[in-house]
């Protein structure tokens, strides 16, 4: 099973990933926007930089085996949900303008209002600046939310072991509770 659909967005019909959110999850990831890889695979981080994202669910104890092209929906029946702030696909996130991550924004929050989640997880830093605006570290912050719901950073993919380690300490805390 694929996840692909075809959406208008800002007034243009484009193919993208469909949201995987349902009532009660124990967290949603939030990412910045689908890669055309994605697309084309009807599946969430597929490519090279999001196989080490699912290696990361993987050491945070959400999916038990990363590399199967279809940890969407494992991570899923595991109670993880996702979507993007903007769901055009682009191969960079530098191709996407204010107008759409403001765009992108309302309807986040518009979504995560009916789901009322209690963790949001950043994918990358990028997608949650677009919402809060510049701040460092990665990982738990207890000062941010968005609609209510607690936000953990993903760190970066370049990030130094030690820090994934500590951060994705944080997360599987977070996802225990």
């Amino acid at each position: 099973m694929h996840h692909r659909i075809t959406i208008s967005w800002q007034g243009q019909q484009v193919e993208t990933l469909a949201d995987l959110l349902r009532p009660e999850l124990r967290a949603i990831c939030v990412g910045i926007n689908p890669s055309p890889a994605s697309v084309a695979t009807g599946h969430y981080y597929q490519g090279r930089i999001g196989r080490r994202f699912w290696q990361r669910l993987q050491r945070a104890g959400v999916i038990e085996e990363a590399g199967t092209g279809h940890e969407d929906d494992a991570a899923f029946l595991a109670g993880v949900g996702f979507t993007d702030i903007v769901k055009r696909p682009t191969a960079r996130a530098d191709a996407i303008s204010a107008p759409e991550f403001e765009h992108g924004r309302e309807l986040l929050a518009e979504k995560l209002r009916g789901y009322r989640p209690s963790l949001l997880i950043f994918t990358f830093k990028k997608a949650a600046t677009s919402l809060f605006g510049r701040f460092k570290e990665n990982g738990h912050r207890p000062g941010l939310a968005f609609e209510g719901a607690e936000v953990f950073i993903m760190p970066s993919p370049y990030e130094r072991t030690d820090r994934v380690a500590c951060a994705l300490g944080q997360l599987r805390s977070l996802l225990a509770e």
